[in-house]
């Protein structure tokens, strides 16, 4: 028994000590980096701009959000100060059936929103190009443009203030809030908002340092207006080449055969990536709070870690030497996050093979380290999370969940990215956005206290 505790620690264990501790190091680039920048951040030493007020146009989708929350989103969004002639326009799509709850939600958007468009189909892409020209044609489109979802609640009066006091700067083209889970009651939403909050407190600071986000969140985005013109002409209509393998007769039996995909998610990433390709920069506000409804079951988490998996490494390759030229802190930073993600699925394989398949001399102190392993790797998670679990110690009880949840994350990092052909499959609202019924848009006229469509549109004492 002791000469396999040998074998297992001097010979089976080495590869994947060294593993973690690369894996442990490269963490500590990325936090070492987010701390320093929190630190100038809060001393005003970095990002400070000048105070002005920007007129700005709101571009809300609609997803078929609980009414409630629905309300909480345009509320908070009409309620934001320091922003002149502010402009709410807002999508409800499938309305060619209209379910009870998006029926609901008309009255709400006839009290908050400046226009309403109606559309028949689910497609985010398609419904911001509508709503983006529909303002770009009515006068409406300001100089910044604020791409919001329907299930985002605003934190306080001066969020989207905030949000457009970057475009002081010449060189910013984009700018991202800070965002939390707005439910907090299963492990799934629990698990869901730490990822949000450790991703606020550490990647998106970390990426500030360079010249901006590898993904500007679409929750609630800004952007300079002539950034993104050209680029929303198309951004329903974008497409991506990959390799699929494929059988053959011959040797070596595997094809790659060439495969054209249509991109259906990630809309921000795209918009993100062409305000960079122009030169510009894009900044994560930390001072502007929003929180948001999140996936109140793993399944649903999983299929969206997929969507954005999928689309997220997709981007990153297409533009891989691009990115390594001229943002090398982002392409640093993704990197980093595919090449641990690897690294991780090898570590948990590795395990399940030696206990599998290993000498039986071997099973228990293997089966000893995993579990040892396990419970490290959650005493790390906890470390890392103590900016969260100081604001929501309950949260700890949940370590092992959030443990689970990342195994299989990093098990769909991995998947997406060698998968890219399934990127209008699975993960995507595929059957909704194919759907054969006839595509169309219109205008909803009603009268509100900030509709277009009244002479007392806006009212000082509303």
């Amino acid at each position: 028994m002791f000469n396999a505790w040998y074998d297992l620690s001097y010979v089976g264990l080495t590869p994947y000590l060294i593993l973690y501790l690369i894996v442990q190091s490269l963490w500590l680039i990325k936090w070492a980096g987010a701390k320093w920048y929190l630190f100038l951040y809060r001393r005003k030493l970095i990002h400070q701009f000048e105070a002005c007020e920007r007129p700005v146009t709101s571009l809300v989708t609609y997803a078929g959000e609980k009414p409630a929350d629905f309300t909480k989103c345009l509320r908070t969004l009409r309620e934001q100060q320091g922003v002149p002639d502010h402009k709410i326009y807002v999508m409800m799509d499938q309305m060619h059936d209209v379910s009870k709850e998006a029926r609901a939600c008309i009255p709400i958007c006839e009290e908050y929103a400046t226009r309403i468009y109606f559309g028949s189909h689910c497609n985010k892409r398609s419904n911001l190009r509508h709503l983006f020209f529909a303002a770009k044609e009515n006068g409406d489109l300001s100089k910044v443009v604020h791409l919001v979802d329907s299930d985002t609640m605003f934190m306080s009066r001066d969020v989207l203030y905030q949000l457009v006091q970057p475009f002081a700067d010449p060189l910013i083209g984009g700018t991202t809030t800070n965002q939390r889970g707005l439910i907090r009651e299963r492990p799934c939403e629990r698990v869901a908002d730490q990822l949000e909050h450790l991703r606020c407190e550490r990647s998106f600071p970390f990426l500030n340092l360079g010249s901006g986000q590898s993904c500007l969140p679409g929750r609630s985005i800004a952007f300079l207006t002539d950034a993104i013109m050209e680029d929303m002409e198309t951004l329903d209509e974008r497409y991506w080449t990959c390799r699929k393998p494929s059988l053959s007769s011959s040797f070596p039996y595997i094809r790659f055969q060439k495969v054209v995909v249509r991109r259906k998610a990630g809309d921000d990433r795209d918009l993100t990536d062409a305000v960079h390709m122009k030169g510009y920069k894009t900044l994560y506000v930390y001072d502007a709070k929003v929180k948001t409804v999140l996936h109140d079951t793993f399944r649903k988490m999983f299929r969206a870690w997929a969507r954005w998996g999928t689309t997220s490494q997709g981007s990153f390759i297409d533009n891989f030497w691009w990115l390594l030229r001229n943002r090398p802190l982002s392409w640093l930073s993704q990197l980093i996050d595919m090449f641990i993600s690897h690294v991780a699925v090898v570590f948990f394989w590795g395990f399940v093979w030696n206990l599998l398949f290993g000498d039986t001399v071997l099973y228990l102190p293997v089966l000893l380290v995993y579990v040892a392993t396990i419970v490290a790797i959650a005493l790390s998670f906890a470390g890392k999370g103590l900016v969260h679990y100081k604001q929501h110690p309950g949260d700890l009880k949940y370590i092992f969940h959030f443990v689970g949840a990342l195994t299989v994350g990093v098990h769909i990092r991995v998947i997406t990215i060698w998968t890219r052909w399934l990127a209008g499959s699975w993960g995507t609202r595929v059957g909704v956005d194919d759907s054969g019924h006839e595509k169309w848009f219109k205008e909803h006229e009603f009268s509100g206290p900030y509709s277009a469509h009244v002479s007392h549109a806006r009212l000082d004492n509303v």
